[in-house]
């Protein structure tokens, strides 16, 4: 199981990971694996640009990003699914 992580993206960067149940910092080696909300809305494009077998997104009714997003490319390939849950998005204030 994937454990969630807060994220802070500052001017569209990823500036810092911790996860959530213990406030330790994810490695930097491991941010590859998270996402900016824009970086979620390419791979949305993405599914859509290769003719995705299944997308299913769900967006947030007040801020308009994608709440839950869940994609498999090919219905004949395993372990090739993207999935990804977005949840108290907020700005932070400068």
């Amino acid at each position: 199981m994937t454990r969630e992580k807060h994220v802070i993206v500052s001017d569209g960067l990823i500036t810092d990971v911790t996860y959530k149940d213990d406030a330790t910092a994810v490695p930097m080696t491991s941010w590859g694996q998270v996402e900016t909300v824009e970086g979620v809305f390419d791979a949305i494009q993405d599914a859509i640009d290769q003719d995705a077998h299944s997308i299913v997104v769900t967006y947030d009714a007040v801020l308009g990003y994608p709440r839950d997003v869940s994609i498999d490319y090919s219905l004949m390939i395993a372990d090739e699914e993207y999935s990804i849950d977005i949840a108290n998005l907020s700005a932070l204030t400068r």
